[in-house]
């Protein structure tokens, strides 16, 4: 058990929303899951489809929330920084991207158009080299110099995916 008397249950957290919230009270909540399986209480996979779940519902509530937020900070907040059960809520400008495509600079145009020549010649190298199975030797044309290639080091997580019925 962790050192709180009587932790709170991480539902109270998300639908109450009365206690401060803090980094420890996090990793607090993220000791007691592992507890509950360590202690054979419940399984990983139990947890992990539980949170998979929090995690979709989250996802599918993001935006419209993030607009309801910023809609209560320009109202209540003034557009000033808030601070409620321990989170400081500050309105900023997130995601800035620029279109260049259509400013007609035949520099940029032409360094594009070179670029997406570059990244499909690149693909099709490295399609090349994931089909070497044994060390190859080549002439490099352009200098002449004898060079064994390699096929690509390959690396990968070991995990697992989680799908729902319809």
């Amino acid at each position: 058990m962790t050192d709180m008397q009587h932790p709170l249950d991480i539902r109270d957290q998300i639908m109450l929303g009365s206690y401060d919230i803090t980094k420890q009270l996090i990793q607090q909540h993220a000791d007691q899951l592992l507890e509950l399986i360590d202690n054979g209480h419940t399984d990983a996979i139990s947890i992990a489809i539980q949170a998979k779940y929090l995690t979709e519902v989250l996802e599918a509530t993001k935006e419209r929330i993030r607009e309801l937020v910023c809609d209560e900070l320009h109202k209540y907040a003034k557009g000033e920084e808030c601070t409620k059960h321990g989170a400081t809520f500050a309105l900023k400008e997130a995601g800035v991207s620029y279109d260049y495509s259509g400013c007609g600079d035949p520099t940029w145009n032409e360094f594009n158009e070179t670029l997406a020549f570059l990244k499909e010649k690149m693909k099709e190298r490295e399609k090349f080299l994931r089909s070497i199975k044994e060390p190859m030797t080549i002439v490099d044309q352009s200098t002449g110099e004898i060079i064994t290639i390699h096929a690509p080091i390959k690396r990968s997580t070991s995990t697992y995916a989680i799908s729902w019925k319809k």
